[in-house]
C-alpha cells in the first residue's frame, strides 16, 4: 500500500497531550464490531418491519376480499328488491344460494312484506338480528360495514344497508342484512404467520452474516492503511501510501496519512541535517584543541609556548560555549519554554546603544553606523533580547560590508496611541541572492558568499535566533536583498509585548 507518490498537505490533527495514557490503558472497543452490530440491527429491524407491514397487510386484503364478497351477494338481493315486479323466489334463492361451503354466506332481508322476510337457514341461531346495527333511521342505501364476534368465537365480516321495495311501496324499505364467515381468512392468516415465522427465523443468522461480510470487506482499505502505518520506519519516510480506489472518506485520510509522511521526512531529514552539522561545528574546535595540546605535549619548551596553546584552547572553549547558549536558547523557543521579560523602552536610546557599541568594529571593516529614529518612539519589550536580535542583523551587517559602507538603523512607529514598531537594519554591502532567501533564517544555514570568515568563526545560527526573538515578542521579520547591492532585514514589532504564561526566562 505504500509508494513512492507523496500526498498533499492536510490539516493540522488533534493531538492529546496526555503522554502516561498507553495503548493498554486505552478501553478496547472494536470498530467492526460496532459496525457489525449496527448493520445487524438495522436489517433485522428492516426485515421485521416488512414483516410487520406484510401481516397488517395481508388481513386488510383479505378484509377487503371479504367485503367484496359481501357488497355482492347484497347487490344482487338489493337489484331484486328494487325491481317493479318483484320475484320471491328469486330472493329466497339468493338468500340459501351459499348456506354450503368452505365459506358461509348468510343473507337476511327484514321487511314488513312477509312474503320477502327471508334468512338464510340457521342464520338466526349464528347471527341474530341484535347483533346488526339499527338501520331503521339510517339514510336509503346507505351501506354500513362491521366485524361481527359471536359467542362461540366466530368472527364474521358483514354489511347492513336500507333499500326501498319498488313493487310494495306501502311496505315500506327492507334492510338487507349480509354476513360472510372468516375461517378460511384465519386459516391463510395462521399459514402467513408460520411463513413470516420462518423468514424471521432465516433472517436473523443472514443479518449477522450478510453484516460480517460487509464489514469486512468495507475496512478492508483501513486494515491496508493500518499496515502501511506499521510498515513506517526511517528507512520508508520516502514512500507514500496508494490511494487509488479508496473510499471517499478514506481517500481523505490517506491524504492526511501521506502529508505526515512527508511532514516527518522532512523533519528527519532535517535533525539529520542539524545533527551533522552539530557534529561538524563541535568537532572543529576540538581537532584543534586536541591537536594543539598534542603538539605542545610533544614539542613545547617555554612557558610561552604552553600559554599560546592555552589562549587558543580558550578561544575554542569560548566558540564552543556560544554554540551551546545559542542552540539551548534555540530549543526552548521551540519547546515553547521561553518567555520575554518586556519594559517600556525608548527606541532611539536603544539603537544608539548598539550603534555605539558596534562602532569599532564597523570602523575597523571601513564602515559607518547611522541611527535614524523619531524621539517619541517607545516600544514594550524585553531590552537583552532585543539588543541581542538587533546586535546579531547589525554584526552581520559589518561582516558582509567592504570599504566605505553604510549600516543604518532605522526605525518608525511606536507613538503614544500604541501603534506597532518597524525596525529595520540594512547595509551596502555584498547582498543576498535570491536563491537564499527561503532558507536565510535556516539553522546553520550559510550562503554561499564572501563573507570573510576564513576561520570559521560564525555559526549560522544568528538569524535564527533573531527570528525566534522577533516572533517571541509576536512580531514578523522579512528580508529585502538583492545580489550586489546589499541588504535590509526589516522588523516588525507590536506595540506590546506581554509576557508568556509559562516557561523559564532565556
Amino acid at each position: 500500500m505504500l509508494s513512492g507518490k507523496s500526498g498533499k498537505a492536510g490539516d493540522q490533527a488533534l493531538l492529546t497531550g496526555d503522554l502516561s495514557q498507553t495503548s493498554s490503558d486505552l478501553p478496547a472497543r472494536s470498530l467492526s464490531s460496532r459496525l457489525m452490530a449496527i448493520f445487524f440491527v438495522s436489517a433485522f429491524a428492516l426485515v421485521v418491519a416488512a414483516s410487520t407491514i406484510l401481516y397488517w397487510a395481508a388481513i386488510h386484503a383479505l378484509q377487503y376480499a371479504d367485503d367484496q364478497v359481501v357488497e355482492k351477494r347484497m347487490t344482487a338481493v338489493a337489484e331484486l328488491l328494487r325491481a317493479k315486479e318483484l320475484n320471491e323466489g328469486m330472493i329466497a334463492h339468493e338468500v340459501n344460494e351459499d348456506n354450503q361451503g368452505p365459506r358461509q354466506i348468510f343473507i337476511r332481508v327484514v321487511s314488513r312484506h312477509e312474503p320477502i322476510a327471508l334468512e338464510t337457514i340457521g342464520m338466526d341461531a349464528v347471527l341474530p338480528v341484535s347483533l346488526f346495527p339499527d338501520m331503521s333511521a339510517a339514510p336509503r342505501e346507505s351501506a354500513k360495514r362491521l366485524s361481527i364476534e359471536t359467542g362461540n368465537g366466530g368472527i364474521y365480516r358483514a354489511l347492513s344497508i336500507r333499500v326501498p321495495v319498488t313493487a310494495h311501496p306501502d311496505a315500506g324499505d327492507a334492510i338487507i342484512q349480509v354476513a360472510t364467515d372468516t375461517k378460511l381468512d384465519k386459516k391463510s392468516m395462521s399459514w402467513f404467520t408460520r411463513f413470516l415465522g420462518m423468514v424471521l427465523a432465516a433472517a436473523l443468522p443472514m443479518s449477522a452474516v450478510v453484516s460480517w461480510l460487509l464489514v469486512r470487506r468495507e475496512l478492508k482499505p483501513l486494515e491496508h492503511i493500518a499496515a502501511a502505518a506499521s510498515a513506517v520506519n526511517s528507512a520508508t519516510l520516502d514512500k507514500r501510501l496508494v490511494l487509488e480506489g479508496l473510499p471517499s472518506e478514506l481517500h481523505s485520510l490517506g491524504l492526511q496519512f501521506n502529508s505526515m509522511l512527508g511532514r516527518l521526512d522532512q523533519t528527519c531529514s532535517e535533525l539529520k541535517h542539524y545533527a551533522d552539522t552539530i557534529a561538524h561545528e563541535m568537532r572543529t574546535p576540538l581537532s584543534r584543541m586536541r591537536l594543539e595540546s598534542e603538539i605542545a605535549l610533544s614539542s613545547a619548551e617555554t612557558a610561552d609556548d604552553l600559554r599560546g596553546v592555552v589562549a587558543s584552547n580558550a578561544e575554542e572553549c569560548e566558540r564552543l560555549t556560544r554554540l551551546l547558549h545559542a542552540l539551548l536558547f534555540l530549543a526552548r523557543t521551540d519547546s515553547k519554554q521561553a518567555s520575554i521579560n518586556p519594559q517600556r523602552l525608548h527606541l532611539a536610546t536603544e539603537l544608539a546603544t548598539i550603534a555605539e557599541y558596534f562602532e569599532a568594529s564597523a570602523s575597523a571593516a571601513g564602515a559607518s553606523i547611522s541611527v535614524t529614529c523619531p524621539g517619541y518612539s517607545y516600544i514594550n519589550a524585553d531590552r537583552e533580547l532585543l539588543q541581542r536580535a538587533l546586535g546579531n542583523l547589525v554584526a552581520n551587517a559589518i561582516a558582509h560590508s567592504s570599504e566605505g559602507g553604510r549600516i543604518d538603523l532605522k526605525a518608525s512607529g511606536g507613538t503614544a496611541c500604541g501603534a506597532g514598531v518597524i525596525i529595520s537594519v540594512s547595509d551596502t554591502g555584498h547582498g543576498i541572492a535570491a536563491e537564499h532567501h527561503a532558507r536565510i533564517f535556516d539553522r546553520f544555514y550559510r550562503a554561499a558568499m564572501n563573507t570573510g570568515d576564513s576561520g570559521g568563526t560564525r555559526l549560522g545560527l544568528g538569524l535564527s535566533i533573531v527570528k525566534s526573538i522577533v516572533e517571541l515578542h509576536g512580531g514578523q521579520i522579512a528580508l529585502k536583498s538583492e545580489h550586489g547591492k546589499g541588504t535590509a532585514f526589516i522588523i516588525t514589532l507590536p506595540h506590546h509585548a506581554s509576557p508568556a504564561d509559562e516557561g523559564e526566562r532565556v
